[in-house]
């Protein structure tokens, strides 16, 4: 079967398939998860992460807030079986509704295993294993676009380590509930920049930035011009797409982690989310700034 991701989960085997090559057969170890050694931020440090804008697919805008482990991993199927991987798709992006908000005692996110059988760690083992890069969702705020309790406030460090653990190499970070908190946007992704490359596990992820609200959407005169997307410019080169930065890339024209390349939304047509859309399946995960050296950037 061409380009089909079939997960052999009750004999512990990941079977791949890709053009008219045979598939092969990838041996599960631990509790279902594919070996896969560690990304180490310091490993990567001398490679850049997005050289280039990064594309993919992004759950939110084919399926709103409402999809499951089966889901995504049909439609990364999709992207190997169509070609797109090989011409550059390859971001599969959870967005808004992977989770639901519920933490336990100490906080930890608890993911709803309904929704993900086999945990979050197994999915990007799979993915990974299929040759694409996985990212997620959460909100600078307490809450997030999709409801109440989705978001990361007070447990930014918490969850960059959570996320690095999983597996994830990329971080969506939404600013719904860090409107409601009135939040200045500047300081909440450097803060949460700072935990990404601080995580538990040293692994290098994109952060991507989506302070979309232009000025006055959110309230009356909320947010002010400073706060809004106009300017997300400003600080999103020295923020975005968090990891660990070489202090001579961006002289070199790379967009090296943390230093140059910002991924943001600059005119959303409505307050988020919506329902799930029809049509073909969308091949980016959102509009993205070019990328170019930290010194020349443009909004």
């Amino acid at each position: 079967m061409i380009g089909i991701i079939e997960a052999q989960l009750s004999r512990q085997r990941l079977q791949l398939g890709r053009g008219v090559r045979a598939s092969r057969t990838l041996p599960l170890s631990g509790a279902g998860a594919l070996a896969r050694a560690p990304v180490r931020a310091s490993a990567r440090a001398a490679s850049v992460l997005a050289p280039t804008p990064y594309m993919g697919w992004d759950t939110y805008f084919a399926l709103g807030g409402r999809y499951s482990e089966s889901t995504v991993l049909r439609q990364a199927s999709e992207l190997l079986s169509l070609g797109l991987q090989r011409r550059g798709y390859r971001y599969v992006w959870l967005d808004v509704g992977w989770w639901q908000g519920a933490r336990g005692a100490s906080g930890q996110i608890e993911v709803n295993r309904a929704q993900w059988p086999h945990g979050m760690a197994w999915l990007t083992s799979t993915l990974h294993a299929a040759g694409f890069e996985v990212g997620l969702y959460t909100d600078a705020g307490s809450d997030g676009c999709g409801g109440a309790r989705q978001g990361s406030y007070g447990h930014y460090q918490q969850d960059a380590n959570t996320f690095a653990a999983w597996g994830f190499d990329a971080v969506k970070v939404d600013f719904c509930g860090g409107q409601e908190r009135h939040l200045n946007p500047q300081s909440a992704y450097t803060a949460f920049h700072q935990a990404l490359v601080a995580n538990a596990s040293h692994r290098a992820m994109l952060l991507s930035i989506c302070d979309y609200l232009q000025p006055g959407e959110y309230a009356e005169g909320e947010p002010a011009l400073g706060d809004s997307v106009f300017t997300s410019y400003s600080y999103g080169p020295g923020v975005a797409t968090a990891g660990a930065p070489t202090p001579t890339s961006a002289s070199r024209g790379k967009c090296p982690s943390a230093l140059c390349c910002a991924t943001w939304m600059p005119t959303p047509p409505t307050r988020r989310p919506r329902g799930p859309a029809t049509g073909t399946i969308p091949t980016t995960s959102h509009p993205t700034r070019a990328c170019r050296p930290r010194s020349s950037a443009r909004s």
